[in-house]
Parts: structure tokens; sequence; C-alpha cells
């Protein structure tokens, strides 16, 4: 199984959500929100708590469109 790289560092300014939280944020399933998270390094994983950055994953999306 391939394992993604997670981001390391954190700024203040960076806004964090649930999977639920940025399923509803962006409108997508939740595969295609995790596999675009993945990709982009926008992944915390605490334990079994799987957060998104909302503001690095939202800058990431507006490039795509």
């Amino acid at each position: 199984m391939n394992n993604p790289m997670y981001t390391k560092k954190i700024s203040e300014d960076d806004k964090f959500a649930t999977v639920a939280q940025a399923m509803d944020y962006f409108k997508i399933s939740r595969n295609s929100l995790l596999k675009i998270a993945e990709e982009n390094h926008c992944v915390i994983r605490i334990g079994r708590c799987v957060r998104i950055n909302i503001s690095k994953l939202t800058d990431t999306v507006e490039k795509l469109c």
C-alpha cells in the first residue's frame, strides 16, 4: 500500500476541518476529497483522527478550476 506523505508544517493561519466538514464545504465525495488532500499534503492524522487543511486545499482547488 502507498504511504502518502503528510504535512509536517502547520502555521497559525491554517484552518482545519474534519473529513465530514470538508466534504460539505467542497461538495465532493469522501474518497475524492481524501485523494486530492493526500496528493497535496493537506492531511493531518493524529491517531484515528483525520483533519484536512482547508486553507491549503482551497488554494489547490482554485488552481485546478
